[in-house]
């Protein structure tokens, strides 16, 4: 899942580069935006937050020829989900009903959290800390609780090629460089 996340980021970040016109730059991320926000609306933050990765890329962010107003606001209202905690993507969350296909960032992060801030065991080391095991348990129980209900989609063999086949092999610095060749910077 991680790896379709880091490609699907990088594919985002291909599909804006490959444009030399600022112009069409600037309608495959208004596309993206659009297609953002559906993802919000059928509960894939997972997927919303792998193309807000790619869009806040520094390749792609800093192309201020290819964002105006409303694509950046609502970029930023997208990239607020992930700030302070993920406090409010957490509030979305539990406001969100299944099926849902959480950004598991959040739970990656708590169980880091929970694992280098607690002690296995107890001062003495011969009692186990049930509260660090109990606090695991709750954040993988939160991860089941979406596993309950599947997406009621049909398969679109035609959709799943173009997913499974996107066009990533670009390196962080390849995708820069390619940045500052269609806008290079200012001064």
């Amino acid at each position: 899942m991680t790896q379709m996340f880091n490609k699907m980021g990088t594919w985002v970040v291909y599909a804006i580069l490959k444009n030399n016109n600022y112009k069409d730059r600037a309608k495959v991320i208004k596309r993206l935006l659009k297609i953002c926000q559906a993802l919000k609306e059928i509960h894939n933050y997972n997927g919303l937050i792998a193309l807000i990765s790619g869009l806040g890329s520094r390749s792609i962010f800093r192309l201020k020829k290819s964002w105006n107003e409303k694509t950046l606001a609502l970029f930023n209202e997208f990239s607020s989900l992930l700030e302070n905690n993920y406090k409010e993507m957490r509030e979305l969350l539990s406001n969100t009903s299944p099926p849902c296909l959480p950004y598991l960032g959040i739970y990656l992060t708590d169980l880091t959290f929970i694992q280098e801030g607690n002690e296995d065991h107890l001062p003495g080391g011969k009692m186990i800390n049930w509260w660090k095991a109990t606090m695991n348990a709750g954040v993988i129980q939160q991860i089941i609780q979406w596993q309950l209900m599947g997406f009621m989609f049909s398969p679109v063999q035609m959709v799943q090629n173009i997913i499974c086949n996107l066009e990533s092999d670009l390196s962080d610095s390849e995708a820069y460089q390619l940045s500052l060749k269609v806008e290079p910077r200012a001064g």
